[in-house]
């Protein structure tokens, strides 16, 4: 009977019993839990997905203050935006475009974007940008695919360059007579350093002219 039944079950194709996996097949499967064994929990498809988003992005906003003839250092900010999409373009004829990346090349990756983020902000008003909370998608990325010593490291640099724009960037461009704020006292948040250091330099612009104002001798008055 039971032989009977095997026998059945084997010809119409069905099997009851797994076939064994290969070392190499258990491996793959696992990479997706265990960056440890050298496979990255992360594709490499991925991470150019999001960079081509970010460069649409990047250049539909660069592209609309273009138009709208707002001053801007117009060439850095194309050759940044250049720069990411032809390391997109490198990335999707790589081999690598097609497995799990490894941590380390994830981790190159994301810190390729802060970077070009980072310098892309520079030109754009810094951290009174309001699309610089774009530098956080590269550190959660990192903190939720990437071993942690990566992640860090990752954060560390992001951390580093937000305190750099803080205090140097060009200014942010906008057509209006006073420069842009964000509502809330979401500015003071975003670019703080860079607000009250602003704000300095007019209560001591204001300071002076009121002092010039107060040693001009007053008009004499005709008898």
């Amino acid at each position: 009977m039971t032989s009977t039944t095997a026998d059945s079950v084997g010809a119409a194709g069905f099997s009851l019993v797994a076939p064994p996996s290969s070392p190499a097949d258990t491996l793959a499967g696992l990479g997706a839990q265990a960056p440890g064994v050298g496979v990255g929990r992360i594709k490499t498809r991925t991470l150019v997905l999001l960079r081509m988003f970010g460069v649409v992005g990047q250049a539909v906003a660069i592209g609309a203050v273009f138009v709208l003839q707002w001053r801007l250092p117009y060439l850095p900010c194309f050759i940044l935006i250049g720069a990411s999409a032809v390391f997109t373009l490198a990335m999707m004829v790589s081999p690598a475009n097609r497995r799990f990346a490894k941590p380390w090349e994830a981790a190159g990756q994301l810190i390729f974007d802060v970077c070009q983020i980072s310098g892309l902000l520079f030109f754009t008003g810094g951290l009174n940008n309001p699309f610089c909370v774009l530098m956080v998608v590269p550190v959660m990325v990192a903190f939720a695919t990437l071993p942690t010593r990566w992640a860090v490291a990752v954060g560390v640099l992001a951390a580093a360059l937000a305190i750099v724009l803080a205090f140097y960037s060009a200014p942010l461009p906008w057509p209006g007579p006073t420069p842009f704020r964000l509502p809330l006292g979401l500015d003071r948040l975003a670019g703080f350093p860079h607000g009250a250091r602003a704000a300095r330099h007019r209560n001591r612009a204001g300071a002076r002219a009121a002092g010039l104002r107060a040693r001009r001798p007053g008009r004499r008055r005709r008898p």
